[in-house]
């Protein structure tokens, strides 16, 4: 999980980026705890991806977000956003077909599918009740693939890199 070292190093990096921008201690000690959880290569790749695609100096939930984002790329598994796609693709497909697309989609979006009331609670859906219920649904898929996360992330023959 994230050391002391490598958010030092993200740091740096940010630092480089924004040269302008003073750094507290406590911020630093901040972001190290707010990291603990977060493996210290996906953090790196993070950074480095922020960096790449932002205008902004992150705040500890932008750059936990994009880590969750790579973990999910890592993992095979689609962005909150692709999910909530998907399931309103499942939710309009004919009838006949959703069960057997449904099997097909990852265990994720059928655990939040199945948790907001399937396929049929979305169908009926009012225009203006769809941004409460991406939310609602998108926290229940990120919260169902960070079980299969926690699994990934326990196994250490899956990690890669000289990472332990």
């Amino acid at each position: 999980m994230a050391t002391d070292q490598t958010v030092a190093q993200a740091f740096a990096l940010l630092s480089a980026n924004w040269p302008d921008r003073t750094i507290a201690p406590e911020t630093v000690s901040l972001f190290a705890e707010m990291f603990r959880d977060i493996p210290d290569r996906t953090l790196m790749m993070a950074t480095v991806q922020w960096i790449a695609t932002q205008k902004w100096w992150p705040r500890v939930a932008d750059l936990r977000q994009t880590a969750k984002r790579i973990e999910l790329e890592q993992l095979g598994l689609p962005s909150p956003r692709e999910a909530w796609v998907l399931a309103q693709a499942l939710a309009q497909a004919p009838r006949g077909t959703v069960r057997s697309r449904l099997k097909k989609a990852p265990a994720p979006v059928r655990e939040a599918l199945r948790k907001i009331g399937g396929t049929e609670a979305l169908r009926v859906l009012r225009i203006a009740d769809v941004p409460r219920w991406r939310e609602t649904f998108e926290g229940y898929y990120v919260d169902a693939t960070e079980k299969i996360g926690d699994i990934r992330l326990e196994s250490p023959k899956l990690l890669t890199d000289g990472e332990t």
